[in-house]
């Protein structure tokens, strides 16, 4: 899991991550699932497969503080 580097918000908090090396047929919901255990989330987006055997996903958190506590907590997992 990795911050994406377009979720700056005032003061410099982040509340958007970049999740890369997914299976291609995860889903959002499945996706969402084990990251509002962290906090409220506002959306995540899987974009659309270029056949390349693997998916990435954005996750938006409302709070930023909780996109820090899912990064740390799932960071390399």
């Amino acid at each position: 899991v990795t911050y994406s580097q377009s979720s700056r918000m005032a003061g410099g908090r982040r509340r958007i991550l970049f999740i890369h090396g997914l299976d291609a047929n995860v889903r959002a919901r499945d996706v969402a699932y084990e990251f509002e255990k962290y906090g409220p989330i506002v959306r995540c987006d899987i974009p659309a497969s270029r056949s390349t055997g693997s998916s990435y996903a954005f996750v938006e958190f409302e709070d930023a503080r909780d996109a820090e506590d899912a990064y740390y907590e799932l960071h390399g997992k």
